[in-house]
């Protein structure tokens, strides 16, 4: 195999946030109803927010995609090159210490 593969990867850390809920349990927290029908029935009386489509809403830190190319023939060491390419660019630190890999493309 010739040619070359773009890997593209995130640094993860110790304190990320990945929480998803449902927009009915979203809807069930009497506070988020309570904005949510203020701005969006103002001065209205007697209204109610219903989920018609259950939906779900995913919180979770941004993070910056980091791109690496390899070699087509180092696709076995691909998570090693890509974690040599972190240290090398120093996004590796004290709590932030693994990779994930996100896509692989062939160039």
């Amino acid at each position: 195999m010739t040619g070359e593969m773009m890997i593209k990867y995130i640094v993860l850390c110790d304190g990320d946030l990945e929480i998803s809920v449902t927009l009915a349990d979203l809807l069930q927290n009497e506070a988020v109803a309570r904005a949510i029908k203020n701005a969006y029935a103002k001065g209205k009386r007697d209204i109610e927010a219903v989920v018609t489509d259950p939906g779900a809403l995913t919180i979770k830190n941004k993070k910056a995609l980091q791109t690496v190319t390899i070699p087509k023939e180092s696709f076995m060491d691909a998570l090693t090159l890509a974690e040599e390419d972190a240290k090398a660019k120093k996004l590796l630190k004290k709590g932030c210490d693994r990779i994930e890999i996100v896509d692989i493309e062939t160039l």
